[in-house]
């Protein structure tokens, strides 16, 4: 007998038996009942073969699930906070640098400081290497909240996701090279009525007739602040006086004349450099009404 070989048909049949049995519990493991101890080497080999197989599987299947949104996402929420801030310089951009966007982003929004927005990112749209979020902009600007949204992109570059620079990221509509600005809204004046609903005073159009200094250029500011006097009829040297005066971006009125039966026309305004003529309104009396001379007393007056 040669030691350590079993001769016997019975023990055999038994070691056989055995297989069968560690080969069926294998097949319950592998569908999610535990087995118990293994009790042949070979089969001992599969049940590692199969924990291998399990973990490739369940490896490419997370692999697979992966689809670069998280990245995306993560971004996306950077980019809401970082807007918010007022402040991309930490942004990661395509078409700029952080450092150029910052300085843009404070630009646009200096006149609404010391106020910042409110920014959440919307629900992404993924689409292979691109992606699309809305952000959802709050200011809350004196008693007032304006709202509005806009659409960034993102490109993924290696394993990052980069945000593509462009101004209508932060105002739609919004140009390179514009800014916001604010304004003052009064509602119109109402008309002052007489007896029988009659208009005494009311809202009559006019122009504001100027020498714009940004669109002087070159121009000597002097030399087209006498012409548009003479042309409109004030006094030349107290004009040229106040355009001198009055800072590089001054709009100086020389005279405010009734739309209405106006005599300067807009090529005579605009033959001057830097003069144009801005369209406006004033309150005026009603042209069929005269003043009554001080002392006036009517008929039955004493």
């Amino acid at each position: 007998m040669t030691p350590g070989r079993v001769h016997s048909g019975a023990t055999g049949r038994e070691r056989q038996a055995g297989v069968g049995i560690s080969c069926r519990r294998q097949v319950e493991c592998d569908r999610g009942i535990v087995s118990s101890t293994v009790h042949n080497g070979a089969v001992g080999n599969i049940s590692k073969l199969s924990a291998a197989l399990i973990g490739l599987i369940l490896g490419a299947s997370l692999v697979a699930c992966d689809d670069g949104r998280a990245g995306a996402q993560d971004a996306a929420k950077q980019l809401a906070s970082a807007v918010a801030a007022l402040d991309v310089g930490s942004v990661a951009f395509e078409g700029q640098e952080s450092a150029a966007a910052n300085e843009q982003l404070k630009e646009v929004f200096k006149a609404l400081e010391p106020v910042k927005p409110a920014v959440e990112s919307g629900e992404l749209q993924l689409e292979s290497e691109t992606a699309t979020v809305p952000l959802n902009y709050s200011w809350k600007i004196g008693s007032g909240e304006w709202k509005y949204t806009v659409s960034a992109r993102l490109k993924k570059a290696g394993d990052k996701w980069l945000t593509v620079w462009t101004p209508e990221l932060l105002v739609p509509g919004l140009a390179a090279g514009e800014v916001l600005g604010t304004s003052n809204d009064s509602p119109p004046r109402a008309d002052i009525l007489g007896a029988g609903g009659a208009k005494l005073v009311t809202e009559r159009p006019v122009v504001n007739v100027g020498i714009d200094k940004p669109l002087l250029a070159d121009a000597d500011p002097a030399e087209s602040a006498t012409r548009l006097a003479e042309l409109v009829g004030v006094d030349a040297a107290a004009y040229v006086q106040q355009v001198q005066a009055a800072g590089p971006e001054a709009f100086v009125t020389a005279i405010t004349l009734r739309q209405d039966g106006r005599t300067i026309t807009d090529e005579q305004i605009a033959a001057i450099p830097g003069a144009r003529a801005i369209a406006g309104s004033l309150p005026r009396p009603h042209p069929h009404l005269r003043p009554r001379p001080a002392g006036h007393r009517g008929r039955g007056q004493r």
